[in-house]
């Protein structure tokens, strides 16, 4: 972070957020995901600042409330927030649906920020190639036994390994367990994957990016991935998320359509914030 990004020196009480900037910018991921935010929503994330407005412009952008479900109370405190913002972005259609009756504007889907820069921009954070030989990439945020048979299948089929990074920690060693990928290695890791096999909504983005075979899985019973399902919808790549106990064969993509629609989407949510 020290190395590239320029941050103001970050506060951690929220009754010292400071009020001289111009726009403040909520977003992107869960924030309104009470499930992640100690059971509530937070209020910062709801543009709650401890200052009046004034002159500033608040705005959300690529919000998402994640798998969980709103209460009917939560619902009305998240509703009740809009009418603070300047202008609302969420990443899935599915959220955009139920906030619109609520908001005064029009309320947009826009792309989350990964996709924004170039591919060329992540090619110069990543880190040289990290992993020998064809592998198959886990990258798990969920713990399903229906990754690990996806896996295992691509890999009978390809020829490789499987070499798994999780969210969580696995005792035991594996020489093929990473639990210290740095956000560069990751990068690398997915770039020269045959394959990715995933529970989570930025390993699908980053193989998208990179342009790697995927599959994404969203089991039904573990509350689904409505930012995969959203994403791969818009993309034509519907066939990419796998539900329940659905073992494939390996199929490549042909991400020249993809990416056309991917650009289309990318300049619209460009001009979203251009137009702030």
């Amino acid at each position: 972070m020290r190395k590239y990004l320029a941050l103001t020196p970050p506060v951690r009480d929220p009754r010292r957020i400071p009020d001289f900037f111009d726009t403040y910018v909520i977003g992107s991921d869960q924030v309104w995901n009470p499930g992640i935010t100690a059971g509530c929503l937070d209020q910062v994330f709801l543009a709650g600042f401890p200052f009046g407005k004034g002159g500033r412009k608040y705005v959300s952008y690529a919000a998402s409330v994640g798998d969980g479900e709103l209460s009917r109370g939560q619902l009305e405190t998240l509703a009740s927030a809009l009418c603070r913002f300047d202008a609302v972005s969420v990443r899935e259609e599915s959220v955009a649906g139920m906030l619109q009756p609520y908001s005064a504007g029009p309320l947009r889907t826009v792309l989350d920020p990964v996709f924004l820069p170039g591919r060329e921009v992540w090619e110069a954070v990543e880190s040289p190639r990290t992993m020998k030989g064809k592998y198959i990439l886990v990258y798990l945020v969920k713990k399903t036994e229906t990754v690990e048979k996806v896996a295992r299948r691509i890999a009978e089929q390809l020829g490789a390994k499987v070499v798994m990074v999780s969210s969580f920690l696995v005792y035991g060693d594996s020489r093929d367990y990473i639990q210290t990928a740095s956000p560069a290695d990751f990068l690398s890791l997915v770039r020269y994957a045959e394959c990715v096999v995933s529970t989570s909504f930025h390993g699908t983005a980053f193989s998208v990016i990179y342009g790697r075979p995927f599959y994404s899985v969203c089991p039904e019973r573990e509350g689904g991935n409505t930012r995969v399902v959203s994403l791969l919808g818009e993309l034509g790549l519907a066939g990419r998320c796998i539900m329940d106990d659905t073992v494939p064969d390996f199929l490549p993509i042909d991400y020249g359509p993809v990416y056309l629609r991917l650009e289309e989407m990318r300049r619209e949510s460009c001009v979203f914030l251009e137009r702030l």
